[in-house]
């Protein structure tokens, strides 16, 4: 297992190109469409679904992280307005700060699935961060909190989200995220 420190020391001598790493310049918004950097077989945010849940995984193994975004807002000041969802990174600061230092393409965004509901969302992603135990596994999660769902749920994990879940913390890449068992 590669210690924090070690990825650091990496990350700052080499890119994913075997150069040395160049200073990221900040990405326009106009230039995300579609499904924006999150990957998934289907085209996002279609269908009724009022958001996903997430993971962000360091392409050279390091720390990933489990989230849940959603499409419009719902709070007062934002309620109705369509979200920054396509290239959204995360409400971690830590993950933040390093995405922003070491840049985007060092990282995969794998959308794992949409939900209809807000209960649904949040109770699949709790789901997901319970599955992963990332509170007592900081050596591979980011995430140190899991929030509990205060509403009720409606709707119930579904098996490709388990699938595809299962995969990410198998380390499966993305192309063999759909032929996981």
């Amino acid at each position: 297992m590669v210690t924090r420190a070690e990825l650091n020391d990496l990350i700052r001598r080499v890119s994913v190109d075997g150069g040395p790493l160049e200073p990221r310049h900040r990405t326009r918004r106009a230039d995300y469409s579609g499904n924006g950097h999150w990957s998934f077989e289907e085209e996002l945010g279609q269908g009724g679904a009022v958001g996903f849940v997430y993971v962000i995984r360091g392409k050279d193994g390091g720390r990933s992280y489990i989230g849940k975004k959603q499409y419009v807002g719902r709070g007062r000041a934002n309620r109705g307005v369509v979200s920054n969802w396509q290239w959204y990174v995360s409400s971690s600061k830590e993950l933040s700060a390093v995405i922003k230092e070491y840049g985007k393409d060092m990282f995969e965004f794998i959308a794992i699935e949409e939900y209809k509901t807000m209960g649904g969302l949040s109770y699949a992603e709790t789901w997901s961060l319970m599955y992963a135990e990332t509170p007592s596994r900081q050596d591979l999660w980011y995430n140190r909190l899991i929030n509990k769902v205060s509403w009720i749920s409606k709707e119930g994990i579904s098996e490709r989200h388990k699938r595809r879940l299962a995969g990410v913390c198998a380390g499966y890449q993305l192309e063999e995220l759909e032929t996981v068992e």
